[in-house]
């Protein structure tokens, strides 16, 4: 009996150790933005199963949807809890390094081969303008490039339009020709991005910096003729529909794909949706910067995603090893492609196909005409474009639009984008 009381004995610790041993296995947790789709989900599973075979580390991951983004971003600021790694956008890099929650990470930054690896305007984006240093790495950039039929284009001898006037004209043209209502469509549920491009083109930003402190510039002559130049493809050029303000991507897309519009703003996501839903369009598309404005500039929104460390985790150095993983050009590339966009390491644009049509407009649009908003607190124009979309494309469809309304718009939209501004101080 004491023979097996002693054989027992030595199970049980040997079960015991090994527990010990599982348990001990590093965990971190990791976020991300978007929508779970099953190659997305089998991407990532690979991914962890992999970094869990080199390094003995586990990756707890969570897909959140983007309409909780800005929730969870605040929660986290307030709580001072949430994952050891998250995607981070890049409009909302600085608002969150601002609050003090993200690690300075240049040391990692510059390890990864600094500003010669990324993309102009995705390195910039992690660099808040009142911090010194990095405080995120580039993960993946969104290009929002103009989506236009260029065989109607080339059937009507038209170039792609160079300038503000040239858009409007060649609109007309094929409202004319080729029978379309609104041959424009954007989407005014989702301004945002419109918006950003247009006070670009206009030679302007969405915010001004005196010293460290920063004021949403919304009045400013060239974030007024911005604005002004997108409502009025709607309200004077009348080449954009009186439902814009109720479009979002998904509409345009179907819109696009029915052969309504010409015209519309992008990710590379735009192929994909029409590789699986028009495929006879694929051939017919075309993709380009947005036309210059009165600055004389030519832009493409620089958007997308970037990875950060919160720093109040005590797993900095598995944080640190699971983003130097993310970031190997192969599985930047591999990430990128599943998620529809494209990779934020120039290395990885020559992987996957990358390197063909329209991966290679999208990046060439990317590096000649790549723009992204000021990095501060003002950078995002969540809740503004709600406004500007509401007041103006609203008062045009119910018939009460005057120029008053404009200008009031304008100034309100100021002091909203203020408020969002002060938050941060």
């Amino acid at each position: 009996m004491r023979h097996i009381s002693k054989l027992c004995l030595v199970v049980i610790c040997i079960m015991l150790l090994a527990g010990t041993a599982f348990a001990a296995k590093e965990t971190i947790s990791f976020w991300t933005f978007g929508t779970e789709t099953p190659e997305l989900k089998a991407v990532m599973n690979q991914f962890k199963a992999e970094f869990l075979e080199e390094t003995d580390i586990e990756v707890d991951w969570k897909m959140i949807g983007w309409g909780d983004y800005h929730q969870n971003n605040l929660m986290v600021i307030s709580s001072r809890k949430g994952p050891v790694v998250t995607q981070i956008g890049t409009t909302t890099v600085s608002q969150q390094a601002m609050a003090g929650v993200f690690d300075e990470v240049t040391p990692l930054f510059e390890e990864l081969g600094g500003d010669d690896v990324f993309f102009a305007a995705s390195a910039k984006s992690t660099m808040p303008d009142a911090l010194e240093g990095h405080y995120a790495v580039p993960w993946f950039v969104d290009p929002r490039a103009l989506i236009y039929r260029k065989d109607l284009l080339e059937k009507n001898s038209l170039e792609l339009p160079a300038t503000w006037d040239d858009f409007v004209k060649v609109a007309k043209v094929l409202q004319e020709k080729e029978g379309m209502e609104y041959p424009v469509g954007m989407a005014g549920s989702e301004f945002a991005h419109e918006i950003y491009q247009a006070i670009a083109q206009a030679g302007g930003d969405i915010t001004r910096q005196e010293g460290n402190k920063f004021y949403s510039a919304m009045t400013s002559d060239e974030a007024k003729a911005g604005v002004k130049f997108l409502t009025d493809l709607v309200i004077a050029h009348k080449v954009a529909s009186p439902a814009t303000g109720e479009y979002d991507k998904a509409t345009l897309r179907a819109k696009f794909a029915n052969g309504e519009i010409a015209f519309y703003y992008d990710s590379p996501q735009a192929f994909t949706y029409m590789e699986q839903n028009a495929p006879e369009l694929l051939d017919k598309m075309g993709v380009g910067p947005a036309p210059a404005g009165i600055g004389g500039k030519r832009s493409c929104f620089l958007g997308g995603s970037n990875l950060a460390i919160y720093n109040f985790t005590k797993k900095r150095e598995a944080a640190v090893t699971w983003i130097k993983y993310l970031l190997r050009p192969q599985n930047v590339a591999v990430w990128a492609k599943a998620y529809g966009n494209v990779p934020g390491v120039i290395e990885a644009t020559s992987l996957e196909g990358f390197d063909e049509e329209p991966w290679a407009s999208f990046i060439d649009v990317a590096v000649n005409h790549g723009y992204h908003p000021p990095i501060n607190p003002g950078g995002t124009l969540a809740q503004v474009e709600g406004l500007i979309t509401n007041n103006i494309l609203g008062a045009n469809l119910s018939g009460t639009y005057t120029e008053d309304v404009f200008e009031k718009t304008m100034v309100e939209a100021e002091r909203m984008h203020q408020r969002i501004i002060d938050q941060f101080k």
